[in-house]
């Protein structure tokens, strides 16, 4: 991870140096620099698991609803944004070969009804929970608090429709590329929702104990 920002770093050196900007503008360039790169970085474990395992499609639409969700609110993360990327690369991954091959084995009508009851729960956890920070970003303002509630279950409407539609196709042309589609979506939904409780509070800090444990080791 220190590799990335040491080139997001440089980046923001050489675009301020060459629009001789102040050093305040060299930290924001360097900051976004990095930010895309992370972004490109756990992009790049999604693809590679989801590659190995035959589930790519699956995994980057996991990937989809879990990011557009969790950019307004919040959740659980770990201490390491390396950590993160490749964990993140190995839970969509996980989560894509239940949508492809657990899923399957059940009765589309019994489905829908968990669909419904986990997206019901959802929309509950949500408007009590969210948005989540954390220690290093705190959310002080009442305002920002509101806001970011409001635009999480606004995500949540969007996702919600998108699913729909896709139901919808799958009744209408027997499309199972779109049920696989909403299963996805949906289970995407869970899990972030998992990381804005205690439970999922308590699994990420398990996990990233046992990376810390083990990189002391090493």
């Amino acid at each position: 991870m220190f590799l990335i920002e040491r080139i997001s770093n440089k980046i923001g050196y050489k675009v301020a140096s060459s629009l001789k900007l102040n050093k305040d503008q060299e930290e924001i360039i360097a900051y976004g620099a990095f930010c895309l790169m992370q972004v490109l970085w756990a992009i790049f474990w999604v693809v590679l698991f989801g590659t190995i395992f035959n589930v790519l499609t699956d995994a980057l639409i996991i990937t989809f609803a879990i990011a557009l969700l969790r950019k307004y609110s919040g959740g659980a993360h770990f201490s390491s944004p390396n950590s993160c990327a490749i964990i993140g690369g190995v839970v969509c991954t996980t989560l894509a070969l239940i949508t492809d091959k657990i899923l399957p084995l059940f009765n589309i009508k019994i489905l829908i009804v968990l669909g419904a009851v986990c997206l019901m729960v959802s929309y509950f956890v949500v408007n009590k929970l969210a948005p989540v920070d954390s220690s290093a970003k705190p959310i002080r303002k009442v305002e920002t608090r509101q806001r970011l509630k409001r635009q999480s279950i606004l995500i949540l409407n969007v996702l919600l429709i998108i699913m729909v539609i896709l139901l919808f196709i799958y009744f209408r042309y027997n499309n199972s590329f779109s049920l696989e589609s909403a299963e996805s979506i949906c289970i995407g939904i869970i899990w972030q929702v998992l990381t804005l409780t205690s439970i999922g509070h308590n699994i990420f800090n398990k996990i990233d104990n046992f990376l810390e444990f083990k990189k002391g080791r090493n």
